[in-house]
C-alpha cells in the first residue's frame, strides 16, 4: 500500500498547509476553515477559523471573525472573537468590538470599538 516515506511526506505537507485568499479576490458569503488561513483579498461575510487567521495589509473583512489566533494587518469592519492571541499590527484598521484572552497592539494600529479581555474561558462568541 503506502510506504512510510509517503506517509511522512503527507504528514509534513498537512502540517504546513493553509488556505489563502489572494489579493483582489472577493468572496461574498461566510468562510469557514479548520486550518490556518491567510487573507489578502476581501470577504463580505463572517470568517470562522479553528486555527490561525492572518489578514495581510490589503485585506478587507466586512463581517465578524471567530478564530483561535489572529494577526491583523488589514481592515476589519466587524467584531473579532479570538480564543487566544490577537496580534494587531500597525497597518490594521478595526471598526468593531474585540474579545480575546491575549492582546498585542503595535503603535499606529487603529481600533474603534470595545475590548473585552476574557482571561478564563476565551470569548463567548455570539452567533
Amino acid at each position: 500500500m503506502f510506504s512510510n516515506k509517503n506517509k511522512e511526506r503527507a504528514a509534513r505537507t498537512a502540517a504546513v498547509s493553509h488556505n489563502s485568499l489572494v489579493r483582489d479576490a472577493i468572496v461574498k458569503g461566510n468562510v469557514q476553515s479548520v486550518i490556518d488561513i491567510r487573507v489578502d483579498g476581501r470577504i463580505e461575510g463572517d470568517l470562522r477559523c479553528k486555527a490561525k487567521v492572518v489578514l495581510g495589509q490589503t485585506s478587507v473583512i466586512k463581517g465578524n471573525i471567530h478564530c483561535q489566533n489572529a494577526i491583523i494587518e488589514g481592515k476589519v469592519l466587524g467584531n473579532v472573537y479570538c480564543q487566544q492571541l490577537l496580534d494587531v499590527r500597525k497597518s490594521a484598521k478595526i471598526q468593531g468590538d474585540l474579545e480575546t484572552t491575549k492582546l498585542a497592539v503595535e503603535d499606529g494600529a487603529q481600533m474603534n470599538g470595545a475590548c473585552k479581555m476574557n482571561l478564563q474561558h476565551g470569548p463567548q462568541s455570539k452567533k
